[in-house]
């Protein structure tokens, strides 16, 4: 799965290391999802419970989204499973829920997964 998308040239990927090796990454691509062309899309982002606090993750966002900017972009969205703590991190990045919500299988379980954005790829 990580070959495939770290060699397509829609996806852009950053990674966070320190002495010990990767503590974290950011993954956007295009919108997965209708009505979406404006918006490029956050897959992912994660760190290391050990990092978490020492604002790498706000380094990896903040440089996605400069990247994304100089690519043209104006807007971002990801989708978030319902009362994930990381809700609080987008919204400390000034993502907004936009009252859009999907239902997700996983593992058999369906739990729903909201989207927010971020009107501007900036953060102050």
């Amino acid at each position: 799965m990580w070959r495939k998308s770290l060699s397509n040239p829609e996806r852009y990927t950053w990674v966070a290391e320190n002495k010990k090796g990767i503590v974290g990454f950011a993954l956007f691509g295009p919108p997965r999802d209708e009505n979406r062309e404006e918006y490029i899309e956050l897959g992912a982002i994660y760190l290391l419970a050990s990092e978490k606090g020492k604002k790498i993750g706000y380094s990896l966002l903040s440089t996605g989204f400069s990247h994304m900017r100089n690519l043209n972009y104006k807007k971002a969205y990801c989708w978030v499973l319902e009362n994930n703590p990381t809700i609080k991190f987008y919204e400390r990045t000034k993502a907004k829920f936009s009252t859009l919500i999907k239902q997700d299988e996983i593992a058999g379980s369906k739990y729903n997964e909201l989207a927010y954005e971020w009107d501007y790829l900036v953060i102050s």
